[in-house]
């Protein structure tokens, strides 16, 4: 049996691997762990191996992200962000309002749709804010063009009066 082989069995089992020191530690259901510790034992020196080396490929944390969780796959979680107090807030939420409000006027939303995304806009995250204006600015963007285009072609046409 393989040491990919013995891994993805403990992974589907939902048994968790680690090293302390020379040992090998598991974490899981009694059975699972019963299940997958016979094929631990008769290749415990590749099981050994493999976790030392997977140990050792972490990059370090840089200094600026000290204390920072890390996660199974490698990744830093960083949940902190730039200080926003409530005026910026409001302020950053009234400018995705004044957006919405044009784009949904120039598209001739819906009263409910146009309601919901209000309130979305409302109750979303510090988090979102900015991701959102840039995507309905650039759909604004879109919806005036479209406008200048049919206005252009309005003073164009002929009128049959």
């Amino acid at each position: 049996m393989s040491i990919v082989h013995i891994l993805s069995k403990a992974q589907s089992l939902g048994v968790r691997l680690w090293l302390a020191g020379d040992i090998v530690k598991m974490r899981g259901a009694a059975d699972a762990i019963a299940a997958i510790k016979p094929d631990i034992a008769a290749h415990k020196s590749e099981v050994l191996t493999y976790l030392r080396a997977a140990s050792n490929d972490l990059t370090p944390v840089p200094a600026d992200c000290a204390g920072a969780l890390r996660h199974l796959d490698g990744g830093l979680y960083l949940p902190w962000g730039p200080y926003v107090d409530q005026a910026q807030l409001r302020a950053m939420q009234r400018e995705l309002f004044e957006v919405v409000d044009e784009l949904a006027k120039l598209e001739g939303w819906k009263k409910d749709n146009y309601d919901h995304t209000m309130m979305c806009i409302e109750r979303q995250p510090a988090s979102t804010l900015r991701p959102d204006l840039a995507y309905f600015q650039s759909r604004l963007a879109a919806a005036r063009a479209d406008q200048a285009a049919r206005d252009a072609l309005a003073k164009r046409s002929w009128k049959f009066e």
